[in-house]
């Protein structure tokens, strides 16, 4: 696993396309809004909670579509079943590896949305904190829904179908969390964390199958 883990991490660091691919979404919105809304020293913070929410939804389904698929086009599921590890460590190192590879660059910006929006120390704290929680649940659902639909000819929609159901909660208990900057710790931070918690193992017991199931 960690061996895998390891080969995910570089293939991210050296396929820049890949990188670009996934953050020009996010960093298209996350310039482009202030234009588009009157943002003042943070008082429309609901707006900017949404926007950065939207993004980053947008920028996890983006790079979870292709999770599965650059190892399937070249014969890699099937080599992974005939590893002494099991389909199920296979999943969690890639799920891991794209996590990490979303989450430095996320937070790196929170600085600059911070500029731009008008928000303060406190709120940038505040939003990394909800985001880094956002990510993992959001990457955990990509994941999920890359790994069952391995294999089909029209996956980008059924994608979509699986991913968007499943993310909402995610959005609006995020995004509330986001609004709320008078403490760290709160119930909709547990739920998204609860949510991320509760999805691993389905994650990975359902995509390992699902993969058996398409080879």
């Amino acid at each position: 696993m960690v061996t895998l883990l390891q080969r995910e991490l570089k293939y991210y660091f050296k396929n820049r396309y890949e990188a670009i691919y996934i953050y020009s979404y996010f960093i298209s919105m996350l310039v482009l809004a202030p234009f588009t809304m009157a943002i003042q020293n943070g008082a429309n913070q609901s707006l900017v909670a949404l926007t950065l929410w939207v993004a980053l939804a947008s920028a996890v389904a983006i790079g979870g579509s292709s999770l599965f698929r650059r190892d399937s086009e070249q014969g890699l599921l099937e080599y992974y079943q005939l590893m002494p590890f099991s389909l199920e460590s296979v999943v969690l190192a890639k799920w891991l590896a794209f996590f990490l590879f979303l989450l430095g660059p996320i937070l790196a910006a929170l600085p600059v949305a911070g500029a731009l929006y008008g928000l303060n120390q406190v709120q940038i704290i505040h939003f990394a904190v909800g985001m880094a929680a956002g990510t993992a649940a959001l990457s955990i659902i990509a994941t999920l829904a890359a790994a069952i639909t391995t294999g089909l000819e029209k996956a980008g929609a059924v994608l979509s179908l699986i991913i968007l159901p499943l993310s909402i909660p995610v959005m609006i208990f995020g995004a509330a969390y986001c609004r709320d900057v008078t403490s760290l710790w709160q119930a909709n931070l547990v739920f998204v964390l609860g949510f991320a918690v509760f999805l691993l193992p389905v994650m990975c017991i359902a995509g390992a199958y699902s993969i058996r199931s398409s080879h």
